[in-house]
């Protein structure tokens, strides 16, 4: 007979990459890391903002939660703006996971 978890919960595939991101940066000496080139750009949603805005991702700071974690600077304004894996989309977050270079 084949026994079945009935409360584990499927999860999806955008938890899958933001266990994995919080899994590096964890695992990382400072966790946290700066971008000082090539940064990652991504699609975000900022709060008082229409719609999505382009920004790059300026630094990833363990843990990444739904509304913080992720420091990003808007092209237009110049402005920072901390936000969560729930502000991208989740293509974004898997762009920021695999822009991360890894740790010697």
């Amino acid at each position: 007979m084949k026994q079945i978890d009935i409360l584990q919960q499927p999860t999806s595939g955008l938890q899958e990459v933001v266990r994995s991101l919080n899994e590096n940066m964890r695992n990382r000496l400072d966790q946290e890391y700066h971008w000082f080139a090539d940064y990652p750009y991504v699609e975000a949603a900022i709060g008082g903002m229409e719609g999505q805005v382009e920004a790059k991702v300026m630094a990833v700071k363990y843990p990444i939660t739904e509304y913080s974690g992720i420091l990003i600077m808007l092209d237009e304004d110049r402005e920072y703006y901390e936000v969560g894996w729930a502000n991208l989309l989740q293509e974004d977050v898997t762009n920021i996971l695999d822009a991360l270079p890894n740790e010697s």
